[in-house]
């Protein structure tokens, strides 16, 4: 939702037909979305009207959709405009004050909102402004740590924590251990579900163990449009304050500390959708102790930028028959994966010889995926196997001109070796980015440039290039229809300078 702050306050002083209003805003709502690309969002705006021939104390005002992809807002075809009475009495409107006296606790809170979605966080931070609370938002896992650290150092820790239940890269479950094991916060947290989340509910609500061990306080139903609700849920959550670890700890996993990729061997080699069963073993790793993330498919299979941490890959092959020699080629040609443990594991992997399996760079075959005890046995003796890694580049990280290194040192968790190897893949992958962000937008591939804009943003941000980040998140809001477009030319040349400072230190550190 879009309002100005001065109509906003007058709002607070009209009168009018309520189930009128939500009815016409319903059937707008769907009309407007009838046309709206599946992954994108619309953004209500309310705007006030010309009096023209009004009564002396009444008001019009437009309800309009509108789509962040357009480039113009006056291609918001989707309005409608409705009359409001003013109150008699009111001389000025009343300031908005939190629900009752018990939610004033909340004020004194620092909170930290994590979402990928950028339209949802924005309606998140209004409604939440509504009540007095102050709401740091983070758009994505990496960026959530990064908050907390920074946060954490300054002496002001955050008294809660929302959690989107499904974000790209790092979910939910990996961000949550990540907050407790390897970060000062020991805030509860309130997880945000919506309504294709019950996977993650099932797993971290507060009354299964895991949700209890990570200070899962409560789970917050998305779309999060009702102030007091939000409000409530979070005093909830601060007056339940569950403990970090649960009354009776489980004993330790065999998977314990180990990062794992899991990619189905149709994602390589025909760029589909894993299968049910990739995410069922997902959710077994995880409850023996893994960090495991899904590959996601296609041509973000290969991409460790969500996954910077890894310690094996697990390429699960599945009837009928998969292209599984051809999937392992093909992670064993990404240098970033060439030297880890590469391991098959389901039904079909009793199928394929031992020979050929190793010739296409397989280290064992399980069949058994859900053995999790012998996939530990096995991940221990595939990686001694492997063990043996060249040093890194000698150039100091902490000389490189447009890269703050404690920043980055916070997001790799002091691990120089990978945080190294990450500079070293930004920098060959990310420095024409300016480039393809106009020809997208020159294509009218608005989707495409924000996309390309958002991920500079977020991996500079989380390797320290601040600077760079900034530029990245401005081009991001042109964009995403939230600022001038006019202004993207400019914004473009200044990314690009920063880039290029950036990418030209970055060649100290040689190749990997």
């Amino acid at each position: 939702m879009d309002v100005s702050p001065s109509l906003a306050a007058v709002t607070q002083t009209l009168s009018g037909d309520l189930s009128r209003l939500t009815q016409r805003v319903k059937l707008l709502g769907e009309q407007a979305l009838a046309p709206a690309t599946p992954s994108g969002s619309l953004i209500l705006r309310i705007e006030q009207q010309p009096a023209g021939p009004l009564a002396p104390d009444d008001i019009v005002l437009r309800f309009g959709f509108h789509d962040p992809a357009l480039r113009s807002a006056a291609q918001a075809t989707h309005f409608f405009d409705e009359r409001f009475r003013r109150a008699a009495t009111a001389t000025s409107p009343p300031p908005l004050q939190p629900l009752d006296a018990a939610l004033r606790p909340l004020q004194q809170h620092q909170i930290l909102a994590v979402d990928d979605n950028a339209p949802a966080l924005r309606v998140l931070l209004q409604t939440a402004s509504a009540f007095g609370l102050s709401i740091e938002p983070a758009h994505d896992g990496w960026d959530a740590l990064r908050a907390v650290m920074l946060a954490h150092e300054a002496s002001r820790d955050h008294g809660l924590v929302l959690l989107d239940a499904r974000m790209p890269g790092m979910d939910a479950l990996d961000c949550a251990r990540q907050l407790r094991e390897n970060t000062p916060c020991r805030a509860p947290i309130l997880l945000m579900a919506g309504p294709g989340d019950e996977d993650a509910v099932a797993v971290l609500a507060p009354d299964q163990p895991l949700g209890r061990a990570l200070g899962i306080a409560g789970v917050l139903r998305k779309p999060v449009v009702d102030g007091a609700v939000l409000a409530r849920a979070c005093l909830d959550a601060l007056v339940v304050r569950p403990p970090l670890v649960g009354p009776e700890p489980a004993a330790p996993g065999p998977l314990d500390g180990l990062h794992l990729l899991v990619v189905a061997d149709t994602d390589v080699a025909t760029a589909g959708v894993p299968r049910p069963a990739t995410a069922a073993l997902v959710a077994q790793l995880r409850l023996a102790g893994a960090s495991a993330r899904q590959a996601s498919g296609g041509g973000d299979t290969l991409d460790l930028l969500a996954m910077p941490q890894c310690d094996a890959v697990l390429l699960h092959l599945q009837p009928p028959g998969g292209r599984a020699l051809e999937a392992a080629r093909a992670l064993r040609a990404e240098p970033r994966l060439r030297h880890l443990p590469l391991l098959a594991v389901g039904p079909e992997a009793s199928q394929i010889d031992r020979a050929r399996l190793q010739a296409a760079g397989i280290d064992e075959a399980l069949p058994d995926a859900g053995d999790m005890q012998a996939l530990a046995t096995a991940l221990a003796r595939c990686r001694a196997a492997r063990a043996a890694a060249t040093p890194a580049a000698l150039q100091p990280l902490d000389s490189l001109p447009g890269i703050d290194a404690a920043i980055g040192r916070a997001s790799t968790m002091g691990n120089d070796k990978l945080y190294r190897r990450l500079l070293i893949k930004f920098r060959d992958a990310q420095h024409d980015v300016p480039a393809r962000i106009a020809d997208a937008w020159q294509a009218s591939d608005v989707q495409g440039a924000r996309r390309l804009a958002h991920d500079l943003a977020s991996v500079s941000g989380t390797l320290g290039a601040m600077q760079l980040h900034r530029c990245a998140r401005d081009l991001e809001s042109v964009c995403a229809g939230e600022a001038d477009a006019a202004r993207l030319p400019a914004l473009l040349a200044a990314t690009s300078v920063e880039l290029s400072r950036v990418v030209r230190s970055l060649q100290l550190l040689g190749t990997e």
